[in-house]
């Protein structure tokens, strides 16, 4: 074969070659980060690397495809203090019109997140578990280093809030601004917090102390807040000696202190006790017929609420409103008769009532005989009184008869508030039916952590020599050996 034919052979061949590779395309990737150009973007196409974008964040470049294949577009790009992530998209090759090639313009909106390193140190050395917070959300804490990676899309114009804190140390607050990649320098000073709890024991349950003066070295520094809650930051040389003091007027013990070392956090916690005796909280849960086929609806009523007159002028006894505890009982899905018997010591009800009364009346040929149990939280029941009334009218008379003998035997508990001579000066008297005779068990309290009374333990006996309003003067009767008596001890009638 000549050259001639040859040549003309090579025309036709070059066509089947050149349809074999595909039709003819141009791509077109335009990268952006933020809406602006990203230069330096690596486009890879079916996995083989087409090229980088230009300084504008183009590239465009022409490639062979047949048509009604797809195209696997990836476009990442790499910079230092930013986490990009790849950019994927799929194109599908369409016949060309005309025999042009056809252009596939692609737009790679690239997500990035900066990142800036904060590295925490007191005195060169790292920091960890230490808070920090960016804007007012929490970042992380810091690792073993001292370290933490903060990652954000963009930073307030005037730069953001950052605050870094750790137990022990003093807290750092700065507004700062950010360049991607950088590493932020954060030094904190340790200083000692003195944490102070005052707290009293309110019928089993500790609640906080209002107000009581707090003083260091002898300087008041403040007083406990609501919560009996009181925070003093020292930011002297740590390891310093202090000696903390409350004063608890109307408490026992009416002043405290303690010495402590100022070095990190110090936690101190203290019970106080009142001087003045708490009323025992009564509520009364109703008053019940018990005669079978005879309406006592009314008679019940009477005496419940002669029950509620009778006992609750006298200042030792608090009411606790029937309604109330009905409600509270219900609301806690406990059952009247199962606490009756059983006792509510281990529920929350124990902060609400001290004493469940539960009332009865009964009708005979000889009138009505009125019952009231007087129900304790351990589930005892301290008192079951009955007294007879001859009419309805004489209900009132009946429960007064009982609400006497109550108040008469009812195991009534002071305090031993003063010395005086050589007599003790307790906080109970004569509106308390604490007269001259009157006989106590006297007990010393055993303290738990924190000066909390844990339990008693008998010591003796008084006995009062003169009652007075609200209080009584006693004389040892009794006293085992080795004992004494101290402010703070408890009689008990």
């Amino acid at each position: 074969m000549n050259a001639t034919n040859l040549r003309f052979l090579s025309v036709p061949l070059a066509a089947v070659l050149l349809s074999a590779c595909g039709e003819r395309l141009d791509l077109e990737v335009k990268a952006r980060i933020d809406g602006q150009p990203a230069a330096q973007a690596k486009v890879v196409v079916d996995r083989e690397e087409l090229g980088v974008t230009d300084a504008q964040g183009v590239l465009a470049k022409q490639i062979r495809r047949k048509a009604g294949a797809e195209i696997d577009v990836t476009v990442s790009k790499e910079m230092p203090g930013y986490r990009i992530e790849p950019w994927k998209s799929t194109v599908l090759v369409k016949l060309p019109k005309d025999g042009q090639a056809a252009t596939y313009r692609l737009d790679a909106d690239l997500k990035a997140m900066r990142y800036v390193t904060f590295r925490v140190s007191e005195k060169d050395a790292p920091v960890p578990g230490a808070k920090v917070t960016v804007g007012g959300k929490e970042a992380g804490v810091t690792d073993d280093k001292g370290e933490i990676v903060y990652l954000y899309r963009q930073q307030p114009a005037k730069g953001a809030e950052l605050n870094v804190a750790k137990t022990g140390y003093g807290a750092y607050r700065a507004l700062r601004q950010f360049e991607p990649g950088q590493v932020i320098e954060v030094a904190l000073n340790r200083q000692a917090v003195v944490a102070i709890k005052a707290l009293t024991d309110e019928y089993g349950r500790a609640s906080g102390v209002p107000g009581l003066s707090v003083s260091i070295d002898g300087n008041i520094v403040g007083k406990t807040d609501a919560k009996g809650a009181y925070t003093y930051t020292y930011r002297g040389a740590p390891g310093n000696k202090a000696v903390i003091a409350l004063a608890a007027p109307g408490y026992i013990p009416a002043a405290w202190k303690t010495t402590v070392r100022l070095e990190g956090p110090v936690n101190l916690q203290r019970y106080f006790y009142p001087t003045t005796p708490k009323p025992i909280r009564i509520g009364i849960y109703r008053v019940v017929g018990n005669t079978p086929g005879v309406d006592l609806t009314e008679v019940a009523a009477q005496t419940e609420q002669a029950l509620a007159a009778q006992l609750f002028k006298f200042p030792g006894f608090r009411e606790v409103p029937s309604e109330r505890l009905q409600a509270e009982i219900k609301q806690r899905k406990l059952n009247i008769d199962r606490i009756a018997a059983k006792g509510w010591q281990d529920t929350p009800l124990r902060a609400s009532v001290d004493m469940i009364v539960l009332g009865s009346v009964a009708k005979d040929d000889d009138g009505y005989l009125a019952e009231a149990k007087f129900h304790t939280a351990s589930g005892k029941v301290i008192f079951s009184e009955i007294a007879r009334a001859r009419s309805a009218r004489g209900i009132d008379g009946a429960v007064r008869e009982i609400v006497n003998n109550v108040i008469e035997r009812f195991p009534f508990e002071g305090t031993v508030i003063a010395v005086e001579d050589e007599r003790y000066r307790i906080n109970i008297g004569r509106n308390w039916r604490i007269g001259r005779g009157t006989e106590f068990t006297l007990t010393t309290p055993t303290f738990a952590e924190g000066g909390k009374v844990s339990g008693y333990r008998e010591t003796g006996r008084m006995e009062v020599k003169r009652g007075d309003d609200a209080s009584s003067l006693a004389e040892v009767a009794t006293l085992k050996k080795g004992e004494k008596v101290q402010i703070g001890d408890r009689v008990v009638r």
